[in-house]
């Protein structure tokens, strides 16, 4: 009892003794809750197969990554307290137990016990040698097994009849003997006391040697190191050596492993780490160590199996000093403290003890959202209230910088610190203290970030794009240039000059190389959209933290880190990236900060072991390797898979095939296959899979048959066949007989029928060949009748085209989404629940175009046909057939359409008439010859060679010209020609909103002057047949006063709207009833002119006079009577 209580004190004393953080590892920790026997594991080991085997306190288990099989006393086994397991070169397993040596011999064991030799029962540790003899150690002496006995050796051996606590080979495969009285080795059959002097007579509990040839005994309170024989280092309670040592390991990468009652040890060189309660162990006693061939840890102890999950990541929180587990900015100079903003406040780290600066210790606000440490190694920290700094001695208020708002991101372009605030971005010179808003033109800097990047340029992103300074332009990139969108965020650069960026919102990952853009998103590889950090490591590999993990690239693929790899949360936290001058990298998270270790990095690519590990047909079941063959009625076949693997499981991927039913691989999840309904045959089920970014496995396969029921055997159907023949050889005979009287009988009546079927074909020949329309068949596969008439060919200018699809047929003749529609059509027909003359009426095939090219000739001919469809039903009242009638309707249509056009002519002219009968002839020659006048000048205009025309002005002088016609047209209401005057009009206006002219764009007025001409030539005509008839027509329209003014009123207005200037017109004295008709119009050109001369020198006269510059506005009057 008092040796108890010392050691719970010296316990105490010692946790207490420890360092004030305790970093935590990622552990997977297996108890009875996962399936094991007993939460006491003495023993691990992985056999050939990969399986991991775990001898408990209470039985033997088996683990294949998510189960555990369970063996015990009720399945053979003599005694189920396993101390040790052993696997020799053969693939047996052997496993010691509290009463004698077990074998396992699948399914069941073979004990071996004191009646095989061994006087002591309870077995403590085995070995097998290079001649496949197995070594037992016991608590009271060693035994070798030779065939199915045991030979033990005693003190005329050399060998001590104590406790044997271990056995080892060493690198010349001689066997060390570790016993409670010294160290033993056994040298060519010759056992010797070695390294440690019998004088000592030390309790070793544990051996192994290293790469080195260093020997390392496990103690009870040290460990000891010898080299040649001599003793070269102790490791003791500084080392963390506090207690026995129940186990030594030496890991793939030589650290060598201590298992003991506090904790484990790793010794790495000349340094020591222990890992207990506090880093997450969940052992409080570790027995053992091993390491399976994914190179992970496996612990085992009192609480169970426990997976070492990652080493390459350890974890701070709260719990080990840290103001929030909210991590963002980091930053450290080479040598110095590690510095960390949270959300409660900023800690630094000097590798034995966190420490916490809050508001009381001078911080504005205890949210930290970014770090910058500037070349004199002055820490600047942006807070949530304002900017701080750290001069080494205390924190302080940057009061030169007058800032008492949110600092989201600090960073240095050449001399001067960057400040970026939610609003603003500034450039602040330390020396000077100056403080400049940096501006970009075109962009909002909410919220941004930026980089100085090694050519000297300045990045920074907006709400319009990603900018970029040269030191003398800016340039802003935007989605037209290859963003994803217009609002960047985290920027940063690689080793060859890339810049990579993220976005705001979900947009992925983009790369800026060369001048141009790509964008990664998760179909890329990318785990999410949603980017929070980025930066790069030494290896130019790029870090990108998301709302999943952190994402690593090398350029060709993304590998993904979470929770399950030891990382501290399922999401990174903004800017939460540092790349410390040791190559590791910390990175800020939602729950802590993480420490990544590249050398203790698990990458195995290797295909993993992958066994099928029993199948299903039916509801028989078949282990590994058994030969399957099944009756024809077990045709649901199921397959359970095992992956030998521990690391990323539930990113292991998985896919099959069954041969002789299917050579596609096809992936599945869970680990079962399952194909129902398999008909009878031979089977190879194979099985592949691969390790989160790893390579396929070679192809596990297993066999199987189903055989077919016994009416498919080949013996079932040679005698169905001779009794099926020899009853229809006695029918036949029989039949014979009877056929042939019937045969003469039929012969007259054939002979008689054969003559009306030539007779009925003669003349249904006749009809089909002279019938102008064509006339066929169509069957309801669509295809046409044997019979058809000859016009149908020459109608569709196709032969030969019986047992043809019709739709088939006629489809490269008209248009392709016709073809459907047809389809459809024909399918109704056929259809006899719907009214036959109704989808008659919905005939796409009514009037349909045909479109027939001409061979050795670019030019074609267009038909116009109509089919017609009648339904033929049987005497159920089914339709078999349809029976259809086409004709060629295509001189019908060119018809209609000429009519068409000539009623409509037609109309046109009378239109023209009733507007022409109601104007003066003097009137309408006027306006006919000043159309002509002004049609000439249009055409003098657009004659102009091309080298000499000015378009603009050309375009100005047709305008007014077409103006005038415009406005004379509709003096006389002449509506049609006002309609082709405006359209003239409109593609003046059209060609002038170029931003470039060339004498070109002239051509569509050539064309519209020439229908005008036309139209004018046709009113000529027109008036010429007409003759005197105007003059029978009453009202005459003529040139009223009212419209008079009106256009000379129009035009005022227009004048004064272009020269800024109030004009008013008066006309109350003018009457326009004194000039003559024939006149009027004339006298309207020369009135529009004289105002417009007018108002012209008016308006020079008051520019010119300079007491009226101040004015906004200047009137002018003009009285016309």
């Amino acid at each position: 009892m008092i040796k108890y209580i010392r050691n719970i004190i010296f316990l105490s004393l010692f946790l207490t003794l420890q360092n004030i953080f305790s970093q935590q590892y990622y552990f997977k920790n297996y108890t009875g809750e996962d399936g094991l026997s007993q939460h006491s594991a003495n023993v691990i080991i992985q056999d050939s197969d990969g399986y991991l085997w775990v001898g408990t306190q209470n039985g033997l288990n088996r683990f294949n990554g998510r189960k555990f099989q369970i063996f015990s006393i009720e399945d053979g086994l003599e005694n189920d307290y396993i101390n040790d397991i052993a696997q020799d070169s053969s693939g047996t397993i052997w496993i010691a137990t509290n009463n004698g040596v077990s074998r396992w011999d699948d399914p069941g064991f073979t004990n071996f016990n004191d009646l095989a030799g061994l006087a002591n029962e309870n077995v403590l540790k085995l070995i097998v040698d290079m001649n496949g003899f197995l070594w037992c150690s016991t608590l009271s002496g060693l035994y070798r097994k030779n065939e199915n006995t045991f030979k033990k050796y005693s003190f005329q051996d050399r060998i001590p009849e104590t406790r044997i606590n271990n056995l080892f080979f060493d690198n010349n495969d001689n066997l060390w003997i570790a016993t409670s009285n010294g160290l033993y080795v056994n040298n060519n059959n010759l056992f010797s006391d070695s390294l440690i002097s019998p004088a000592d007579m030390l309790n070793v509990l544990s051996i192994v040697q290293d790469n080195s040839n260093r020997f390392w005994l496990g103690l009870k309170n040290q460990i000891r190191v010898y080299k040649n024989g001599h003793l070269i280092r102790t490791f003791e309670k500084d080392d963390h050596i506090n207690g026995p040592v129940n186990h030594l390991f030496i890991s793939d990468n030589d650290i060598v492993w201590a298992a003991t009652n506090y904790g484990v040890v790793m010794i790495n060189g000349e340094k020591t780490d222990l890992i207990y309660e506090k880093q997450g162990l969940p052992l409080n006693t570790v027995l053992t160590v091993t390491e399976d061939n994914d190179k992970v840890i496996w612990l085992g102890g009192y609480g169970g199996v426990t997976k070492f999950q990652s080493r390459a990541f350890v974890n701070f929180n709260t719990r080990d000093g840290l103001g929030a587990n909210q991590i963002r900015p980091i930053a450290r100079r080479k040598g110095g403290k590690l510095w960390v903003g949270t959300t409660g406040g900023l800690n630094s780290f000097d590798g034995e003890e966190w420490k916490l600066f809050t508001e009381q210790d001078g911080l504005l606000n205890s949210k930290v959202n970014c770090l910058f440490l500037d070349p004199s190694n002055i820490l600047w920290i942006g807070t949530e209230n304002g900017l701080n700094y750290y001069d080494g001695t205390k924190l302080r208020v940057a009061h030169d910088i007058s800032l008492r708002e949110p600092i989201r991101y600090l960073d240095q372009y050449m001399d001067n610190i960057i400040i970026v605030c939610q609003d603003a971005v500034y450039s602040y010179n330390r020396f000077s203290n100056d403080l400049d808003k940096i501006e970009v033109p075109g962009n909002s800097l909410i919220n941004a970030r930026t980089l100085g990047d090694r050519k000297g340029n300045l990045w920074i992103s907006g709400t319009a794009g990603l900018s970029v300074f040269n030191g003398i332009t800016w340039k802003t990139y935007t989605v037209k240039e290859g963003l994803a969108t217009n609002y960047p965020y985290f920027i940063c650069e690689d080793f060859y000059g890339a810049i990579w960026f993220g976005y705001h919102s979900s947009h992925g990952l983009t790369r800026f190389k060369n001048g141009n853009f790509k964008t990664y998103v998760t179909k890329d590889g990318l785990t999410s959209n949603a980017v929070y950090s980025l930066g790069t490591d030494f290896d130019n590999n790029l870090w990108i933290g998301t709302a999943r993990g952190v994402d690593k690239f090398d350029g060709n693929n993304f590998k993904n880190y979470n929770t399950s790899d030891g990382y501290a949360s399922y999401e990174s936290n903004s800017g939460g990236f540092f790349l410390d001058y040791d190559s590791t990298i910390w990175f800020g998270t939602g729950n802590g900060l993480s420490h990544y270790y590249p050398s203790f990095d698990i990458d195995n690519k290797s295909p993993p072991v992958i066994k099928i590990n029993y199948t299903q047909l039916g509801d028989s079941v078949y282990t590994r390797n058994s030969s399957i063959q099944v009756k024809h009625d077990q045709k649901d076949f199921y397959a359970f898979i095992e992956c030998l693997t521990y690391i990323n499981e539930e990113r292991i991927e998985f896919k099959y095939r069954l041969l002789g039913y299917s050579d596609r691989w096809k992936k599945f999840k869970d680990r079962v296959i399952q194909v129902s309904n398999l008909p009878p045959g031979t089977y190879t089920l194979e099985v592949k899979a691969k390790k989160y970014l790893g390579n396929w496995s070679k192809p596990e396969r297993t066999k199987f048959i189903i055989e077919p029921p016994y009416w498919k055997t080949w013996w079932f159907r040679v005698l169905s066949f001779l009794l099926i023949s020899t009853i229809l050889f006695g029918i036949y005979n029989q039949r014979v007989r009877s056929i042939k009287r019937q045969n003469e009988k039929l012969e007259l009546q054939v002979k008689e029928r054969t003559k009306e079927v030539i007779k009925g074909k003669r003349e249904t020949d006749n009809i089909l060949n002279n019938v102008e329309e064509g006339l066929f068949l169509i069957n309801p596969d669509y295809s046409i009748g044997t019979h058809y008439s000859k016009s149908l060919e020459s109608i569709l200018e196709k032969n030969n085209i019986a047992c043809e699809n019709f739709v088939a047929t006629i489809q490269e003749n008209i248009h392709k989404e016709d073809a459907s529609t047809i389809m459809d059509f024909l399918d109704i027909m056929f259809m006899d629940d719907v009214e036959e003359e109704m989808t008659s009426t919905l005939s796409p095939l009514s009037k349909i175009k045909f479109h027939f090219p001409r061979q050795n000739s670019n030019e074609a001919i267009n038909k116009f046909l109509s089919f017609k469809f009648k339904r033929i039903q049987n005497e159920a009242g089914n339709t078999e057939e349809l029976i259809s009638t086409v004709s060629d309707i295509t001189n019908q249509i060119h018809l209609e359409k000429q009519l068409a056009e000539t009623e409509e002519h037609q109309k046109k002219q009378m239109d023209w008439l009733f507007s022409i009968l109601h104007v003066e002839p003097e009137m309408l020659s006027d306006f006919i010859d000043g159309v002509k006048r002004e049609l000439a000048t249009i055409d003098m205009s657009l004659s102009i060679p091309d080298d000499e025309i000015d378009i603009s002005s050309t375009l100005q002088i047709l305008y007014r010209s077409m103006h005038m016609i415009k406005g004379n047209a509709a003096l006389l209401d002449l509506h049609f020609f006002v309609k082709e005057a405006h359209e003239f009009e409109d593609l003046i206006s059209k060609i002038q909103k170029k931003q470039e002219l060339v004498v070109s764009d002239l051509s569509p007025l050539h064309e519209k002057r020439n229908t005008m001409m036309e139209v004018l030539n046709e009113v000529n005509a027109l008036i010429e047949k007409i003759g005197n008839l105007t003059n029978n027509f009453r009202p005459k329209k003529n040139l009223t006063n009212d419209q008079l003014i009106d256009s000379i009123n129009k035009m005022v207005y227009s004048f004064s709207i272009e020269s800024g200037k109030k004009v008013s017109f008066e006309y109350s004295k003018f009457d326009s009833k004194q000039i003559p008709p024939n006149y009027r119009i004339f006298i309207k050109e020369v009135l529009i002119q004289f105002v417009k001369t007018h108002l012209l020198m008016d308006l020079r006269i008051m520019m010119s006079k300079r007491h009226m510059e101040n004015r906004l506005m200047e009137k002018l009057k003009y009285h016309l009577a």
